[in-house]
């Protein structure tokens, strides 16, 4: 592919825009990966520290992610397979309360999205250092989306920067996207909808008996509630395993007691306290419910020369696809730049004609897998339920979004063929 793109640009125009990257997770760093294997420099803009010096995992937001086909897609896009191989522990399907329910034959892998973020950032400085710039501890103050400059504060310094120009600002800055806020003030053609399907969820550590559980799968634990449970890497990495599952919830609940917290569980899910001890659910009671299912969609996914990518272009409840997708999305961008800026002589041409190109390819994919994450709501007994028969009868719709081979607008055009399966 890409010789026949530097055909392209021998025989034809070509520009080298200037990039700048706000966000340094999963979607910034495959963008500035694919963009330094094709020699083309970035800058990113990261306001946390460097992931590869602290911890992993988060007790109470370390669930575990199963890297599967549209991550896959990414991850083959920039050749890092043999990076993923080494790093992460390898995922083989799911299984519901112990039956095995789904196989995985393709690379595929799970783990906490610190574990993923270090494996992108390690590319990032070990292979790619002289085109990519990482900048940690860098805060976002204000942007100007049309003329493509912005103000940084660095971490211990005074003094504001004025960054840019910039030819094109690639937003990665995550579901709580400050430029994405500062946008709808500057283009009028730029607006969102939110919307909130009531899904709180808090994680629970499982430390007992895990042993007996296969790392390889994701685990569903399912009777009223339906919990997710994975394996993350621990302090020593994918052959030290930690265990978390995410419990669901209505509302933002929290426990008067301990004794409440089991007694809950024991209703709606019973099987997962096999693996938990009483110290991990006297923890996990204390811990409020966090709000997950909030859905904030764009109109279009760029305003003036900002472009959204990731959560930054939308967030939804998660499903499984929330790197999965920021990362696809991504390499789609990449390809766009790539069919313009090797056709055009004018950089501001090329980059309008990316936008208007990555907007109408993954518009669509946005809106497609928002609407799976409205019809899986763990904390919703029919949602549960339907979530539950499909996985046992051989139709569940999480195998179509977890394809290597099918967009989300196909896997959700297939999935509506079930009809009134998806009332409510």
């Amino acid at each position: 592919m890409y010789l026949i793109f530097a055909v392209l640009v021998i025989l034809g125009g070509s520009v080298n825009p200037n990039i700048a990257i706000v966000g340094g997770g999963p979607a910034g760093l495959v963008f500035a990966i694919s963009l330094a294997r094709r020699g083309v420099s970035s800058v990113i803009f990261e306001a946390l520290e460097n992931p590869i010096h602290i911890k992993k995992y988060t007790p109470s937001r370390s669930y575990a992610i199963d890297m599967t086909g549209h991550g896959l897609k990414a991850v083959r896009y920039i050749d890092a397979l043999d990076e993923f191989n080494n790093a992460l522990i390898p995922f083989d399907g799911m299984q519901l309360n112990g039956r095995k329910v789904s196989s995985w034959d393709e690379p595929g892998w799970i783990g906490s999205r610190g574990d993923i973020l270090s494996v992108l950032t390690e590319i990032a400085i070990n292979q790619y250092s002289d085109l990519i710039n990482i900048r940690f501890e860098c805060q976002l103050e204000d942007i100007d989306v049309h003329k493509g400059t912005m103000n940084i504060r660095q971490s211990g310094v005074d003094d504001v920067e004025h960054c840019g120009p910039y030819d094109l600002i690639v937003a990665a800055d995550g579901g709580g996207s400050k430029i994405r806020e500062q946008a709808i003030e500057q283009e009028p053609a730029y607006n969102l909808s939110r919307e909130d399907i009531g899904y709180y969820f808090k994680m629970l550590t499982m430390d007992k008996n895990t042993e007996a559980l296969n790392h390889n799968h994701l685990q569903i634990f399912a009777k009223t509630r339906m919990m997710v449970a994975g394996a993350i890497n621990g302090p020593k990495g994918k052959d030290d395993p930690m265990w978390f599952s995410a419990v669901p919830y209505p509302n933002a609940h929290v426990y008067e007691t301990p004794a409440a917290a089991k007694k809950s569980l024991k209703k709606h899910c019973p099987g997962v306290l096999k693996y938990c001890s009483d110290e991990a659910v006297a923890e996990f009671s204390k811990v409020p419910a966090q709000n997950i299912g909030r859905i904030t969609s764009s109109s279009q996914l760029f305003a003036g020369k900002v472009v959204f990518l990731g959560d930054a272009a939308i967030s939804y409840p998660p499903i499984g696809q929330g790197i999965n997708g920021a990362m696809e999305s991504a390499t789609v961008l990449d390809l766009a730049l790539i069919r313009h800026t090797t056709n055009e002589t004018d950089v501001n041409t090329a980059i309008k004609k990316t936008l208007e190109d990555y907007n109408t390819t993954w518009l669509p994919e946005t809106k497609a897998v928002a609407w799976m994450g409205r019809k899986t709501n763990q904390a919703n007994f029919w949602h549960v339920i339907r979530s539950v028969l499909l996985n046992l009868v051989g139709l569940s719709h999480m195998d179509l979004v977890k394809s290597s081979t099918m967009s989300y607008s196909e896997a959700e055009r297939r999935t509506k063929k079930l009809g009134p399966v998806w009332w409510g």
